[in-house]
């Protein structure tokens, strides 16, 4: 059956006359016409802005003006705003007899001025005191005036903030505020001496020298776009002397005041220094010591010896998961500059165990290895399990010796009404540590592998091979300030028989067969060259014989060690 156009047949509406084809198109158009006007004022309603100005930031001149940053890289230039409101903290029932205006000042900032409804010019802001500040802005958006309302929140309460500073050492400090500042060479650019005021946790205050440079500029008589916003309530402290050792609470800048006529106070959870780093390699998330030697007639040598295992995720049942990496690797191999040619990559899970009596303490952890060496030439998967003890008056570095002065001191500051963090007790001058493990490391190599000179082109098949070992170990550490030296000896017994290949001096490859004991000692000493530790001077002997090679080794490295 075939369907034919009606045109003119009697009793049939138009529409149905109509060729199929047209009475698509024209809905089709429809349609189209219909989207295009709902995208249009999609576009229009998504172009026009909820406010005019998204404050971020703010800086109070004096008592009647304040400079409010607008955010998202927002031009200021055009807006303007009249007959604000200020109210008392969050109560927007009864606004104050106070008026305002607000102009375009410094790119993204506008400028607000304060003045009385009535009587004469009083100041407006008052000293440790929030407000809040509501204004319609107006300006030109796309060739339509826009009139758009504001708020913000600003507290003249006294209070500086403390950062480090990313340059010029670790006792450099940013101290800001909202508050601009008075005093301490204001404009002059100069460093000048000041006292830093430090609280202990008995409440005791000290004065520490320091120098402060002013980084903002004379507000007398200030007009807009002078000066930089961002410099007001800013300036530069550097500290004397070593802050990690140190103990105290910064409290405040004793020569410093604001433009409300009161003095400035740090805020309390402020602090000087940084986390000391840790002091042995076990203990590090990030480790990396690297020494560079050359000799004459020979390549430049270089060697690794590094560690990257981080914690990851929170603890589960008291267990910590992290992801291993360990390397001591090297090249060009000069006279008495050697290293053990082994790479781990490892996952593993720890945790303490505390006990009472003689001993204290079980730190027990497990992992799974894969070792290898830098040419790859070694496939060994093993499992590690590894119980650390710590007996009573045999354990006490600097870290925990820090942590028990911390709750002997804290007790203290809570009578005093005095918030102490751990990073404000100073750490002692001596430490040590003493403490012997027990483990076992076992698997085997999963594959045969080629083995390939390091120089020339012989080769070797590596059969595969069991792996069972006994592994005792011995660690003591000794801290003096900034001195530590740390000690691990390895007596580790191959209870099953281990393949390996040894490369004579003619660049020959032959293997070998080890078995029963095969120690292997590391002595490591660091002078901080840091006041909390990260960097170090560092000198390490190593002998004796480490898996998967177990090739002698007996050299003396110096260099530079980085721990995190």
């Amino acid at each position: 059956m075939r369907f034919r156009p009606c045109n003119g047949c009697p009793g049939v509406p138009s529409i149905m006359k109509r060729p199929l084809s047209s009475f698509l198109s024209t809905r089709l158009c429809m349609l189209v016409a219909l989207t295009a006007m709902i995208a249009a004022a999609h576009a229009c309603y998504g172009t026009t802005p909820k406010t005019l100005c998204s404050v971020t930031d703010y800086k109070i001149f004096n008592p009647s003006s304040v400079a409010i940053q607008c955010g998202d890289a927002t031009s200021t230039a055009g807006i303007s705003g009249q007959g604000g409101a200020v109210y008392l903290g969050t109560d927007l029932s009864s606004p104050l007899p106070v008026t305002f205006t607000a102009n375009p000042y410094d790119d993204n900032w506008l400028f607000l001025v304060f003045t009385p409804k009535s009587g004469p010019v009083a100041p407006i802001l008052k000293t440790q005191t929030k407000y809040t500040i509501t204004i319609t802005l107006s300006s030109t958006v796309n060739g339509v005036v826009l009139s758009l309302p504001t708020s913000t929140l600003i507290d003249t309460t006294p209070t500086l903030t403390l950062a480090a500073l990313p340059v010029g050492g670790p006792n450099n400090y940013l101290v800001s505020s909202h508050l601009a500042f008075q005093g301490l060479g204001l404009g002059s650019g100069k460093t000048l001496s000041c006292s830093l005021v430090i609280q202990n946790y008995t409440g005791t205050f000290t004065a520490r020298p320091a120098k402060c440079r002013q980084m903002q500029a004379d507000l007398a008589g200030v007009q807009p776009n002078q000066p930089d916003p961002g410099t007001v309530g800013t300036l530069e402290l550097q500290t004397e002397g070593n802050d990690i050792d140190i103990q105290g609470i910064p409290y405040k800048i004793a020569e410093l005041q604001n433009v409300l006529g009161t003095a400035m106070t740090l805020d309390p959870k402020a602090r000087l220094g940084q986390e000391k780093a840790p002091a042995t390699k076990d203990a590090s998330s990030y480790y990396i010591n690297g020494s560079f030697a050359a000799g004459r007639g020979s390549k430049p040598g270089w060697i690794l010896d590094a560690k990257i295992a981080p914690p990851v995720g929170r603890l589960y049942g008291g267990w910590q998961f992290c992801p291993t990496a360990l390397a001591n690797v090297g090249n060009n191999s000069i006279s008495g500059m050697t290293y053990t040619d082994t790479i781990d990559f490892g996952l593993s899970e720890s945790r303490p165990f505390e006990l009472r009596g003689n001993l204290q303490e079980i730190y027990a952890s497990g992992s799974v290895v894969y070792e290898t060496d830098k040419e790859f030439n070694r496939d060994n998967v093993t499992g590690v399990a590894d119980f650390r003890y710590n007996f009573k008056n045999l354990y006490s570095p600097r870290a925990v010796e820090t942590l028990r002065k911390f709750g002997d001191q804290q007790k203290i500051a809570k009578a005093n009404g005095i918030t102490l963090q751990q990073s404000d007790v100073s750490p002692p001058f001596f430490g040590y540590a003493f403490d012997i493990h027990t483990g076992v490391e076992f698997g085997g190599a999963v594959v045969d592998t080629t083995v390939k000179a390091t120089t020339g082109k012989a080769t070797i098949e590596l059969p595969t091979y069991s792996i069972f070992r006994v592994v005792p170990q011995i660690h003591g550490l000794l801290e003096f300030g900034r001195l530590s030296v740390d000690a691990v000896g390895t007596p580790r017994y191959l209870a099953a028989t281990e393949n390996t290949v040894v490369q004579l001096p003619n660049n020959s490859l032959i293997l070998k067969t080890v078995h029963g004991w095969n120690g292997y000692g590391v002595v490591t000493s660091a002078l901080n060259l840091d006041s909390v530790g990260h960097f170090c001077l560092s000198a390490t002997y190593r002998d004796g014989f480490a898996p998967p090679k177990f090739s002698r080794i007996n050299t003396v490295q110096l260099g530079i060690l980085m721990k995190f």
